[in-house]
């Protein structure tokens, strides 16, 4: 079972995903009841927002409603994104240097800090998440790190 992590009473803007249990304990949010909504999600539901295919709509209570992302990212978009995607992980690699996840965010850090933007084919018409599974590239979205 999948997760939002999502502000109190606010189901549609979610602060944190995570895949399973051990996920969302690994997310060492303290107190998350108390300050956040975690709602049980399909895993369909949970890959929607990884890879940036679609966004929240709606919540009525039980259920969320989805629209398709149309993206097309052009270098300099792309160029921007993965900055903010490093500035993510950095944040998470220096503060939690013990947690089970570090090396393999270390991993990614390492493969966007090498990435040449200019071998890439212009404009990407998907998600970089999408991008990178597609292309079987190991990637962590910003909303799985604590």
């Amino acid at each position: 079972m999948a997760y939002y992590i999502t502000t109190k009473g606010e189901q549609t803007r979610v602060y944190r995903i995570a895949a399973d249990d051990t996920a969302k304990d690994n997310l060492m949010i303290t107190n998350i009841d108390n300050v956040y909504d975690v709602v049980s999600v399909s895993d369909d539901e949970y890959n929607y927002l990884k890879i940036n295919t679609k966004y929240i709509t709606g919540y009525n209570g039980s259920n969320y409603t989805f629209e398709d992302c149309d993206i097309s990212l052009v270098q300099e978009d792309l160029e921007n994104y993965i900055s903010s995607v490093k500035k993510h992980l950095k944040t998470a690699i220096d503060g939690y240097t013990s947690h089970p996840d570090n090396a393999s965010w270390q991993s990614y850090y390492n493969y966007l800090d090498n990435l040449d933007f200019s071998s890439l084919t212009y404009p990407i018409n998907s998600s970089w998440e999408k991008y990178c599974l597609d292309n079987s590239i190991s990637f962590v979205h910003p909303l799985q790190l604590p």
